[in-house]
């Protein structure tokens, strides 16, 4: 028995909606629009978004592969994101073709790391045994971190160098007996 009317039409909604429906809930209005027909069945627009899916499928593959070999660190904010990036798109490259294995991926890793992480970079190539992509990633992101901490230390030490310098020039500033802004009387 129904306790309320929304309650009712979403449970009874629910029983009685076509597996279609739920495909269609999942997926991009324009796919959406691409595939919709009346009366379809779930199978019918699986089919279509399979067919879809698998059409030009080389030319995504080499498209994707060209992307992939062309990340670099200097576009993102993070190595973070630099290596979700790498991870993704080799995730692209596997729907569409064959899977990306984990050497690949760690040696994009490498290829597309700027200046800054040559010595990170030649550690994790020159390894006995080359580290998996997220060991590798971990290594990065640690040399991140530590540059990081690195810099943060350079600029307050140099902002005490300032403070300093500035508070010298005041206590010369008032041991001049020339200076007329000197309030002390000794």
């Amino acid at each position: 028995m129904c306790v309320g009317v929304l309650y009712c039409r979403s449970f009874l909604g629910s029983m009685f909606r076509s597996p279609a429906v739920d495909i269609y809930a999942t997926i991009s209005t324009d796919l959406l629009h691409t595939i919709l027909q009346k009366d379809a069945t779930a199978k019918k627009a699986w089919d279509r978004l399979d067919e879809i899916f698998s059409d030009n499928k080389h030319s995504r593959a080499l498209a994707l592969d060209i992307q992939f070999m062309n990340i670099k660190l200097d576009n993102f904010s993070s190595v973070s994101a630099y290596c979700q990036e790498i991870k993704m798109i080799a995730d692209q490259i596997s729907n569409v073709s064959e899977p990306v294995i984990d050497k690949r991926m760690v040696l994009q890793l490498i290829s597309g790391l700027n200046d800054a992480y040559d010595v990170i970079g030649s550690q994790i190539q020159h390894a006995k045994e080359l580290p998996k992509f997220y060991e590798a990633r971990s290594m990065l992101i640690l040399e991140e971190n530590r540059k990081n901490r690195s810099s943060n230390t350079v600029t307050a030490s140099s902002e005490t160098a300032l403070i300093a310098t500035v508070n010298n020039k005041v206590n010369r500033q008032h041991q001049n007996p020339n200076d007329r802004t000197n309030f002390t009387n000794s």
